[in-house]
């Protein structure tokens, strides 16, 4: 398959830029990047430690894409593929807006957000463009964030959900597979220990989920790591240096932590204080 991707450009330099370029010699592609800074953000909530304002780039891929193009694969940066993507491409959304898997704390945020469905993870989103293009996804996203910004924990993850929860189709477990998957924890969750089990063992997207995760700060807490390393080396950005000591990892790990349970504090404050008034 021939790939063409679509960057959502954030301020990447054009050193960086030059590198990705070269990645052409293990693999032919076509490229291109779209200004991002040139909108303005400021009128969406930054409120999640490891996550930015580029977030809510994805709100406007049906505007910034050409017209031509009606269909679209999104992917957050922190995933590695392991099986071809045609079978996901292949996906028929005709009648949806978009596919996508189930969230790893799908349960609480149905509830937080009083949706009727499943909550989904919008870091892999399959984006039937010309429909997001009718219904204006920017301007319907605005709307929904002004009426619901109390509630709004995980950003434009939230306001997807709560535009499209009832016409997204849900896709295979295989095809977002999060770090809670491989390391659990106390997530609610609608899909069972079987489906978990089966994508466990043949993930087809890996999705480093969760800031303590990453494998580019702490490797040795995510099982599937290497496979990060193993695709990086390909790349003109990677360097032996980068593989961080045990003890820088551990102290990277508890700043990390304590940001996020501070936020989480906060957050979870403010919508206590939301549903008691």
């Amino acid at each position: 398959s021939y790939f063409r991707f679509h960057i959502l450009d954030g301020g990447i330099s054009s050193d960086k830029k030059e590198k990705l370029l070269k990645l052409k010699q293990v693999r032919d592609f076509d490229i291109q990047f779209y200004d991002m800074t040139k909108y303005d953000w400021s009128m969406f909530p930054d409120n999640r430690a490891h996550i930015t304002l580029a977030t809510y780039y994805r709100l406007r891929i049906p505007e910034v894409l050409p017209k031509n193009i009606q269909k679209a694969l999104y992917l957050d940066g922190d995933m590695i593929i392991e099986q071809d993507l045609k079978e996901l491409w292949d996906t028929d959304i005709s009648n949806y807006v978009l596919g996508a898997v189930e969230d790893e704390e799908g349960i609480d945020s149905s509830i937080r957000l009083n949706l009727s469905n499943k909550y989904f993870n919008a870091g892999v989103l399959l984006l039937n463009l010309k429909k997001l293009r009718e219904v204006n996804l920017l301007k319907i996203s605005m709307l929904y964030l002004d009426k619901n910004r109390k509630r709004i924990i995980y950003q434009d993850q939230d306001i997807l959900n709560g535009l499209f929860n009832i016409q997204y189709k849900d896709l295979p477990l295989k095809w977002n597979v999060n770090t809670s998957i491989y390391v659990p924890n106390n997530s609610k969750h609608i899909y069972s220990i079987y489906d978990s089990d089966i994508a466990k063992q043949h993930p087809g997207i890996i999705h480093f989920t969760g800031g303590a995760f990453k494998p580019w700060y702490q490797e040795m807490l995510h099982p599937l790591s290497n496979e990060y390393w193993n695709y990086y080396k390909y790349t003109d950005f990677y360097s032996p240096e980068q593989r961080k000591s045990p003890i820088l990892q551990l102290v990277l790990l508890r700043i990390l932590l304590l940001k996020q349970i501070i936020l989480n504090e906060i957050s979870d404050k403010i919508f206590t204080s939301t549903i008691s008034s």
